[in-house]
């Protein structure tokens, strides 16, 4: 039985310090952690300048096979995931690290079917984001995702071979591992009734990251997006 409108969450607060626990979702940025729903618990800390966030908690409990209908339509695997966030922003200048990671438990399930398309995954995505002003008037702003996912983590050895790792000592890939690439950054002049701002993004085929129920890949946006304060910022 599943009702997901039923959330309870514990959210203290004091001065720069915010609690996560419960049921209850952050969010990191798109590409990452993006308000995914998790039993657990998180911390933010805000301390003048500087920002740092974590989390660790189950983002899917395990669903068994249904064998009345013959169905995996619902089955899954308990995910567990975990994450962190460091960062420093000050007069319009900032800098955000983004880490996290998700890991399917392969013997949370009592049986598995041999023909199914549902096998344990793992994720592991790591993000930067910054931002600057120049002249007062002009801001750039931009940010780098890399995910590394693993399709199946009880895939055999001899499967094929392994591709390149390019997240070493955080990630362990397999055969079934691939890597995929997200960018998105925008330049912005404002001056008195005017403004404008060009914003480019650019996400890989088949990204995806274990910290978002669905994302959009295989595109690239260019917007160009004017604005004008009328009648005295009316």
């Amino acid at each position: 039985y599943t009702q997901p409108f039923n959330i309870q969450s514990f959210n203290p607060t004091y001065k720069w310090i915010k609690g996560y626990a419960g049921i209850t979702s952050m969010n990191f940025s798109q590409y990452t952690l993006a308000n995914h729903i998790f039993t657990g618990g998180g911390v933010e800390l805000s301390p003048k300048n500087f920002k740092f966030a974590a989390m660790y908690g189950r983002l899917k409990k395990a669903s068994e096979f249904d064998s009345e209908n013959n169905s995996d339509a619902n089955m899954s695997y308990k995910r567990m995931g975990w994450g962190a966030t460091a960062g420093y922003e000050k007069n319009g200048h900032g800098i955000k690290l983004i880490y996290f990671a998700a890991k399917d438990d392969p013997h949370s399930l009592s049986f598995v079917p041999i023909n199914t398309n549902v096998t344990p995954m793992e994720n592991t995505v790591i993000s930067i984001i910054g931002k600057t002003v120049f002249f007062k008037k002009l801001k750039l702003e931009a940010e780098y995702a890399l995910s590394g996912l693993t399709r199946n983590v009880t895939s055999p050895a001899d499967l094929g071979t392994y591709p390149k790792n390019q997240l070493p000592y955080i990630f362990k890939p397999n055969a079934t591992s691939q890597f995929f690439s997200a960018f998105k950054s925008s330049i912005g002049y404002n001056y008195k009734f005017f403004g404008v701002s060009l914003n480019y993004e650019r996400v890989e085929p088949e990204y995806k990251t274990l910290g978002a129920y669905y994302f959009n890949n295989d595109l690239e946006n260019i917007t160009l997006a004017p604005t004008f304060n009328l009648l005295k910022g009316k």
